[in-house]
């Protein structure tokens, strides 16, 4: 039988048991890039979600003592690691097995969270086209992504903004709000009041993308042409009233002057 002093050890070894055991640890620390160079803020964060599925400050804690002490040399091998070796594989290939791990940390975590109940907490703040503001992603908003599920319009804007900074095309296209770009085409003129354009001149992008609700169940793409001066309202249903909707839309842009 095995003894603990003062429950401090047997304490010890459930937290290494609840991280999945030093392997796990170590393979953690060598995904998230840990090397001698002072370990971010980010990483310290990511990697704790990583190995204990949270973020809680007594595990964050315990992974700076077992880094800093070199617990049963955990820091050691991940130093190891980082250092080059003649006899290792190409380089491409380390970075795409790196990047294959990252994207398993990722869809682990995301799958961890789809599997909570629905919560406001923020679980993602992303990029946005307007200066000094970011968006907020809330965990009931993220589980939108579950399989099968309603797709919120937080959720979908926030991709947008996302693959506009990734592809650099911010500068080029204007991305509106879904909720002012449904009052543009659907509501009520003394609405827009409370969902008034920002002060954006136009002729500056070559482009308008969006996307609005419709009979609160469909959500369709709307796309601005500046150039032509061309309106797109695109149904991934391929409606037969696409054309005469398209056309509904162009009037009420223009009847605001968004162009």
């Amino acid at each position: 039988m095995v003894r603990f002093k003062k429950g401090k050890t047997k304490k010890a070894l459930d937290l290494w048991q609840q991280a999945g055991g030093r392997d796990f640890i170590t393979r953690s620390l060598i995904s998230h890039g840990f090397s001698e160079v002072n370990v971010t803020t980010e990483q310290w964060s990511s990697v704790t979600l990583t190995v204990f599925k949270s973020n809680k400050k007594e595990h964050l804690k315990w992974l700076r003592v077992i880094w800093g002490e070199d617990r049963r040399g955990v820091r050691t091998e991940v130093l190891q690691a980082a250092l080059p070796n003649p006899k290792s594989p190409p380089a491409t290939k380390v970075k795409k097995r790196k990047v294959d791990q990252q994207e398993q940390d990722a869809q682990g975590n995301l799958t961890w969270l789809w599997e909570k109940k629905d919560t406001e907490v923020v679980v993602a703040v992303l990029p946005s086209q307007m200066k000094g503001r970011m968006l907020l992603i809330r965990h009931c908003e993220l589980c939108s992504l579950r399989p099968h599920q309603w797709l919120t319009g937080e959720v979908i804007e926030g991709v947008f903004h996302v693959a506009a900074d990734k592809f650099a095309v911010l500068n080029k296209m204007y991305l509106l709000n879904h909720y002012t770009a449904s009052v543009i085409l659907f509501g009520d003129r003394t609405q827009l009041t409370s969902h008034s354009l920002p002060k954006v001149n136009f002729d500056n992008y070559e482009a308008v993308l969006s996307f609005v609700l419709v009979n609160n169940n469909h959500w369709k793409l709307l796309y601005i042409h500046a150039n032509t001066s061309t309106v797109f309202l695109v149904d991934p249903a391929q409606s037969i009233k696409e054309l005469d909707d398209t056309e509904h839309a162009a009037k009420r842009i223009q009847s605001i002057k968004i162009q």
